[in-house]
């Protein structure tokens, strides 16, 4: 994912508040913890992105890499602005 140690624990932090995951001792190194999925939520989460990923391999298959390229910019762009953006349900 090409993310600092910095990020990657804002990232954790916020599937943690999120219920998503929990974080959990390393039985074999005192020094670190383990990521676990921690809810159904997260596994309905993980269900649905399979089914989205396997929709997009499909349709997307007629793409030049330019276009894919296109493709992943703007899902970044749109993952950057709605990352301020709280779920109200």
């Amino acid at each position: 994912m090409h993310l600092t140690s910095g990020s990657g624990t804002a990232l954790l932090d916020r599937l943690e508040r999120a219920g998503f995951i929990r974080r959990i001792p390393n039985p074999d190194d005192r020094r670190s913890l383990l990521v676990q999925l921690d809810s159904e939520r997260a596994q309905g989460a993980v269900k649905r992105f399979k089914e989205l990923e396997q929709i997009f391999v499909q349709e997307s298959s007629g793409f030049t890499e330019g276009e894919l390229r296109k493709v992943a910019e703007f899902i970044q762009d749109v993952g950057e602005i709605t990352s301020g953006v709280r779920n109200l349900d």
